[in-house]
């Protein structure tokens, strides 16, 4: 049962990840999230910042033995590592999209409303709790070090 739970989670925060990236496009497109269409899927990344910390805590906490940075690092050695370059790379451009927000209002004498920041921070928490939760997953199949090459510990 825990492992269908897993891959319900996993497709749930793929999925808004990838409503985060719709977002981000229309917002810095067309400098706005006032259609209806995106009021929705703002809704959505609003509860899913909570849902992805709940995620990464409980993977975190549900590892067992040690402490937190050998949790991390068990986490870590049974994660892919496509999957590590891909949250990173997820990540890079949540810090970019920050960065562009921060200047855009700098420039223009703008207000950033707190709405503008949701799809960031969800896809930073989605991402990140993704990642885990797949490492998570691998060490539930037995399958403790999925890192090779230069990566590999």
């Amino acid at each position: 049962m825990l492992k269908e739970l897993t891959k319900g989670l996993l497709f749930t925060l793929a999925c808004i990840i990838l409503s985060c990236l719709m977002s981000i496009m229309a917002l810095f497109i067309s400098g706005g999230q006032n259609g209806s269409d995106l009021q929705m899927l703002m809704q959505t990344q609003i509860l899913a910042i909570p849902l992805g910390a709940i995620i990464t805590v409980w993977t975190i906490v549900s590892v067992g033995g040690g402490t937190f940075g050998y949790r991390l690092k068990k986490l870590y050695a049974a994660t892919p590592q496509w999957l590590v370059f891909s949250a990173a790379m997820l990540n890079l451009l949540v810090a970019f999209g920050e960065i562009a927000l921060i200047t855009v209002s700098i420039v223009s004498d703008e207000k950033i409303l707190w709405t503008d920041h949701v799809a960031l921070v969800s896809m930073m928490m989605s991402s990140l709790a993704f990642c885990l939760l797949y490492g998570h997953g691998q060490l539930m199949s037995g399958q403790t070090h999925a890192l090779s090459g230069r990566w590999g510990p």
